[in-house]
């Protein structure tokens, strides 16, 4: 050990004191959990999406079909809407892989560093 001008004891870079693990901080886990549950459910959303197969309000459509918004007035074919429903598929996919990346990284970058043997 050495002392400093003020007569304080300070470890010298030799002796390599480290932190014992019971002395660091536990981090949680839960933002990465809650994370994860997310993603899970955006990439489940997705599939569901993409099963469910054309529809038009709560009426499955087939080839030919058009599909009229009572609100706006807008028509759609079958294949407009069979493409938006694609998309949006990818969409939510994409936000789920993205959102379980995120919980990943932060799992990671949260972790307690463990102290160095010498």
């Amino acid at each position: 050990m050495t002392i400093d001008d003020r007569g304080n004891g300070c470890a010298s870079p030799e002796e390599g004191l480290e932190a014992s693990p019971a002395s660091q901080p536990k981090v949680s886990k839960l933002p990465s959990i809650v994370l994860l549950v997310v993603a899970v459910l955006l990439m489940v959303y997705a599939f569901t999406i993409v099963g469910g197969g054309v529809s038009c309000g709560s009426q499955t459509m087939t080839r030919g079909d058009k599909c009229v918004s009572t609100s706006s007035g807008k028509s759609q074919t079958y294949e407009e809407v069979q493409e938006s429903t694609r998309n949006r598929a990818i969409a939510f996919g994409a936000a789920g892989v993205l959102v379980a990346g995120a919980a990943i990284t932060i799992g990671l970058v949260r972790r307690p560093k463990r102290s160095q043997q010498r």
